[in-house]
């Protein structure tokens, strides 16, 4: 279903458009990040965090042109840090996992922490259109990035990739191992740089 539009943004947006839209979404997501790595105790990744945010949106027209990344490779963009994984830092458990059409993959801890991380500045700003715009603009990047892909794959929040060749029965089992296999990744990387 949304194969399509992925196609054309993929062959019709340039690419600089697209790396300034997608800066920009994850520029919005900066303080979120800064106050979850705080929370955690680490005030090193914080201030990097802080000291990207600061950069992109004075120098980097609001965060369109990732400037921190390319004045210093410890200022590169990295994955967000979100309050679901500051729980997870303090032991707290995934709870009930569901499979929501559109929506992909939901946990109580990574989604509610989700929600609270809309509770910090810059985030809580936004209306709920602006919201679902950011999401959409993700959402379709995301699509667009793994067009070629042949994995089952899960992008949230908005859009479920589906493997054609699956039974709903084996796609879900998969859909399930995958985002606690990615769950993991995430976690041990995080637990390594600190």
């Amino acid at each position: 279903m949304f194969r399509p539009v992925a196609v054309a943004w993929r062959d019709y947006v340039p690419q600089p458009a697209r790396n300034g839209l997608s800066n920009f979404t994850g520029n919005l997501e900066e303080p979120a990040v800064m106050v979850n790595y705080f929370l955690q105790g680490d005030p090193y990744q914080g201030m990097v965090h802080f000291t990207r945010f600061f950069l992109n949106t004075i120098l980097g027209m609001g965060g369109f042109i990732d400037v921190a990344g390319m004045a210093n490779p410890k200022l590169q963009r990295t994955e967000p840090h979100r309050f679901g994984s500051t729980l997870g830092h303090y032991g707290v458990g995934y709870g009930p996992y569901v499979q929501l059409p559109f929506y992909g993959s939901f946990t109580l801890r990574d989604d509610g922490g989700d929600m609270a991380d809309g509770l910090y500045p810059v985030l809580s700003w936004l209306t709920w259109p602006m919201s679902v715009g950011k999401w959409t603009l993700e959402g379709i990047e995301t699509r667009a990035q793994l067009l070629d892909s042949m994995v089952c794959c899960v992008s949230r929040p908005i859009l479920i990739l589906w493997c054609a060749k699956r039974t709903s029965s084996v796609m879900i089992s998969s859909l399930m191992a995958a985002n606690s296999n990615r769950r993991k990744i995430r976690t041990r990387k995080r637990f390594r740089m600190i």
